[in-house]
């Protein structure tokens, strides 16, 4: 009994040892391989995917998956590495390790960014801020802010707050001392893009210079990030017009091992305007047909990725980014057609706002007449099963409705505080016998009866006082005794058919029409 005990013991606590020595293993790695994958993302993806095989902890599911991403943004399959980084998302659990679930986070908060879609990417780049301040490990936490600052950048740089990002990578640059290189060089090329869009041009070159400097140190002198830092000194030095120093680094940047489309699409771009300069019309030409091939793939590529990270949002949460399906791809296909079709889209456009004009000068027309706008309902809908009959005399009937009549002709429906009780009391009755009067003589209930005075009352007000046209429609809401802004915008649209600016810019326009006339 003794020996069966001891040996389940010894068991469980090897199958632990192994455990921990599975999770050591696969940290290490992925540590190591951040690095790598921005020089040899093939072998980088490799590794990734052994672990991927032999993992069985969430972490390193959760790591293998961002690896390999970053591997493929690397080699250029951005569709890829955004469903391959959604993977990664999708296997969070409980024990997926902060570092690793806030490096995700960030990249995601990056690749919204990049996309224009700054709301989302400012969530994710907040989720990877709470994850952070759960990491203990100095190391770790020294790259999580530092990837945290660069995906913030992006979106400060979206909103023309670039001043306000360099404030916050410097500060990183800092106190974040312990990371790899080729971080360091990551937030140096940054940091030397900023200065360039400020316009500080010798500072940019400086710390296009210090990425080089700490990629040389760690032996990463050909990776993609040498590239963009090489592009970098290349346009420092054609805003100082220096031509063939700024070629020479161009011409680096391009002999790269990886260099991202966006890149090499800019630096073609730059290089013809340099033989352009020069009076070299082949290489001009030369240039501009690689640029011709190369705009295409980047649409396409800029579309796919586009649509991928609108998919995952719609399926992780529906009520957050709800997509208009027709305008989206309506968007995608004006992209691809002729600046033809633009105007066709335009005629149908006002074609439907005459459609709607018309139907709007049909509503006039029965104002003018004198006829009272009304909820658009059958009788039937709103009548009632009787849970008692209610036997009111025929006198009484005859003075309610004479002084309901007295009331419409007055403004107490504007009381914002009218209600049954109150009109009950206004009208020396009680409110059961103004409810069933209403309900009966009036074919609706008592809100249909107060929101339909309401909105008759306030659109004569905008007809005969051209004042009314000019107010906002809170105020006109308030005029007219509704609470909200919001309520009065639903109670006027489900009468007219139009919400309150449409119908002050419709009745603008019909009154200018009539002064032309």
């Amino acid at each position: 009994m003794r020996l069966s005990v001891a040996l389940v013991v010894c068991s469980i606590f090897f199958s632990l040892s192994l455990k921990c020595q599975e999770v050591k293993w696969t940290e290490a790695t992925f540590i190591k391989n951040l690095s790598s994958v921005y020089e040899d993302p093939d072998q980088t993806i490799k590794v990734a995917n052994y672990i991927l095989e032999n993992a069985s902890s969430s972490s390193a599911i959760v790591q293998s998956h961002y690896l390999i991403s970053q591997g493929e943004l690397v080699e250029g399959n951005a569709v890829e590495s955004v469903r391959t980084l959604f993977k990664a998302r999708d296997n969070f659990s409980r024990d997926t390790s902060p570092f690793a679930a806030a490096l995700v986070y960030s990249e995601l908060s990056e690749r919204y960014a990049l996309s224009g879609m700054n709301t989302v990417a400012d969530r994710f780049n907040m989720e990877a801020q709470h994850k952070s301040d759960a990491i203990s490990s100095a190391k770790e936490k020294a790259v999580i802010e530092t990837v945290i600052a660069l995906s913030r950048s992006h979106i400060f740089s979206d909103t023309q707050n670039n001043r306000k990002s360099l404030q916050r990578l410097q500060y990183v640059e800092t106190n974040f001392t312990e990371v790899p290189e080729i971080y360091s060089a990551r937030i140096y090329n940054r940091i030397a893009a900023l200065h360039g869009h400020l316009s500080n041009l010798d500072s940019a070159r400086v710390y296009y210079e210090k990425a080089l400097r700490s990629l040389e140190k760690s032996g990463a002198e050909s990776s993609t990030i040498s590239a963009i830092a090489y592009y970098g000194l290349g346009n420092v030095y054609l805003e100082k017009d220096a031509l063939e120093t700024s070629k020479k680094y161009y011409t680096q940047a391009l002999s790269a091992p990886y260099i991202d489309n966006a890149t090499k699409f800019s630096t073609h771009k730059a290089l013809s305007e340099i033989y352009k300069k020069q009076d070299s019309t082949a290489m001009l030409q030369k240039y501009n047909n690689k640029n011709v091939l190369l705009h295409p793939q980047i649409q396409d590529s800029e579309r796919n990725v586009r649509s991928a990270l609108i998919s995952y949002l719609q399926q992780e949460q529906e009520d957050v980014l709800k997509i208009d399906k027709t305008k989206y791809y309506s968007w995608v296909l004006l992209l691809v057609l002729l600046f033809g079709l633009i105007f066709l889209g335009y005629y149908f456009y006002n074609r439907k706002l005459n459609k709607e004009y018309e139907r709007f000068k049909q509503l006039i027309a029965e104002v003018e007449k004198d006829k009272k706008l009304e909820v658009p309902y059958k009788v039937e809908e709103v009548n009632v099963k009787p849970t008692k009959a209610i036997v009111i005399p025929d006198e009484t009937i005859q003075g309610i409705l004479e002084r309901l009549e007295e009331f419409e002709k007055s403004t107490k429906f504007t009381d914002s505080k009218m209600n049954l009780t109150v009109l009950a009391k206004q009208l020396k009755s009680n409110s059961k016998y103004i409810s069933e009067i209403i309900r009966t003589h009036k074919q609706k209930n008592f809100n249909s009866y107060i929101n339909e005075l309401r909105i008759n009352y306030i659109i004569k007000l905008m007809k005969t006082d051209k004042a009314y046209l000019n107010y906002k429609v809170s105020y006109l809401a308030e005029s007219s005794g509704f609470s909200s802004h919001s309520a009065f915008t639903v109670v006027f649209k489900n009468i007219t058919g139009f919400t309150p600016k449409q119908f002050i810019t419709f009745l603008k326009k019909s009154k200018k029409e009539n002064l032309q006339n």
